[in-house]
């Protein structure tokens, strides 16, 4: 396997991007301390805050969301496979991708909502 392949692989990884958004958002606070003294930067500042929030809340947050997602999947395969063709287990069987992406456009509306 090419290194790009090996990167991506690891990209896709569910828990290395949990911890990549924290550190990016770290990073993004570290970056936001530094020009906390410079007043002409405000505008820059709340950029970077809510820069910083996204970041955390695309890496992290919805990471944890598939994470949730998978896990329930998994779980109704291995243990509960008698019942997997009942209601309402088939519908989120067939349809997990589409709830993840419902999680995730509710988060982030929340997000610019709060922000």
């Amino acid at each position: 396997m090419k290194l790009s392949g090996k990167i991506i692989k690891v990209y896709h990884n569910n828990f290395f991007r949990f911890f990549f958004g924290i550190v990016m958002s770290s990073l993004i606070c570290f970056l936001l301390i530094r020009n906390i003294n410079n007043i002409h930067s405000i505008i820059f500042i709340k950029f970077l805050v809510a820069l910083s929030g996204y970041i955390f809340f695309y890496y992290s947050a919805f990471s944890l969301v598939d994470i949730g997602i998978e896990g329930i999947h998994h779980f109704h395969i291995k243990y509960n496979n008698k019942n997997i063709n009942k209601q309402p287990i088939l519908s989120f069987m067939k349809h997990k991708h589409t709830i993840s992406f419902s999680l995730k456009i509710f988060i982030t509306i929340f997000y610019f909502y709060m922000a």
